[in-house]
């Protein structure tokens, strides 16, 4: 626990936490050829899971505080029932009142992998994110690089320039 926090005052982290590897987990039912198909499951040290953990009180306080309450995503005590019933209401009232409802749904796969840093920077800013927080989230995203997993051993490094690993 201390070495973890004298890396978070410090913002001064070992190589190993600046190496995620992407497995590509394949969906139950799915055909194993079918590359794009496969979930990319970006794994980080564990000791950086760890400081992540540490740091989520900041963003659960500024998520309280921010996320409108029309978002049920991870919130406790709620969870996809509740929208199904919401969404057969609306139908139910569309019917009723002989109106047109339109549904839209957005695939989020790969969502965390597409964040673009500059861009959480300014938001975790706006939302009012503790600076030292945010300071040290962007030492541990600074000069990640990536390797897949695959049958055949590790592909080499590459850099990886945007995105939050698992547990970010």
């Amino acid at each position: 626990h201390e070495q973890l926090c004298t890396m978070i005052r410090t913002t001064t982290f070992p190589p190993e936490y600046k190496t995620w590897m992407a497995m590509l987990a394949m969906k139950p039912g799915e055909d194993a050829r079918e590359l794009t198909r496969r979930r990319d499951l970006w794994i980080v040290c564990h000791g950086q899971k760890l400081i992540m953990r540490m740091l989520q009180h900041e963003y659960t306080r500024v998520a309280d505080r921010t996320v409108p309450v029309s978002q049920a995503g991870y919130a406790p005590g709620r969870n996809a029932p509740e929208h199904v019933l919401v969404l057969r209401l609306a139908q139910e009232q569309a019917m009723l009142e002989g109106k047109m409802l339109c549904v839209g749904y957005q695939d989020m796969g790969q969502f965390f992998m597409s964040c673009v840093r500059t861009v959480q920077r300014e938001c975790e800013d706006w939302l009012g994110v503790d600076v030292a927080v945010s300071r040290v989230v962007a030492a541990l995203q600074h000069e990640v690089k990536g390797q897949y997993e695959t049958e055949h051993g590790l592909t080499p490094e590459f850099d990886i320039r945007n995105g939050n690993g698992q547990g970010c």
